[in-house]
């Protein structure tokens, strides 16, 4: 099965909100960013993608990668880009398409705080798992049979 690259027709959003959140895999020095974009007048988030941390301190390579983003999103040609102010934003949207307010991205942050809570009980599985098999007996070809 293949999954489309752009939503539905009906689905294409008459005001998209565009967000980017803090996470790290594994332990809080190996941090990433997921960029997340969503209509907001229905539950999901349509496109995504991630970076590392430092591209958020480097506008260069963070530009590049909300390029990549921007190139699938001016598509489909919504009336509104609602978003935070990030600095990247403005490189890409137009000043009458772009609404920069926090209050008004209530489905983006909600989709968010959402992928934060199934993010860290992946983390909390990650580290019961690494746990279990650092108190768990190896057994392999060369361990001796059990009797």
């Amino acid at each position: 099965m293949k999954l489309p690259d752009t939503p539905e027709e009906d689905e294409i959003p008459e005001i998209t909100e565009i967000d980017e959140l803090q996470t790290f895999i594994g332990n809080k020095k190996n941090k990433i960013w997921i960029g997340s974009v969503v209509n907001h007048w229905k539950p999901g988030i349509l496109l995504w993608t991630i970076g590392d941390l430092e591209e958020i301190r480097f506008a260069a390579r963070s530009k590049e990668t909300f390029k990549h983003l921007w190139l699938t999103i001016k598509c489909w040609h919504s009336f509104w880009y609602v978003s935070d102010g990030y600095a990247v934003y403005p490189c890409f949207i137009e000043p009458e398409d772009h609404l920069v307010s926090k209050t008004y991205m209530t489905r983006v942050e909600g989709e968010n705080t959402r992928l934060r809570h199934y993010l860290a009980r992946l983390h909390r599985a990650y580290f019961m798992l690494l746990q279990i098999s650092q108190n768990a007996p190896i057994f392999n070809s060369s361990s001796a049979p059990l009797s």
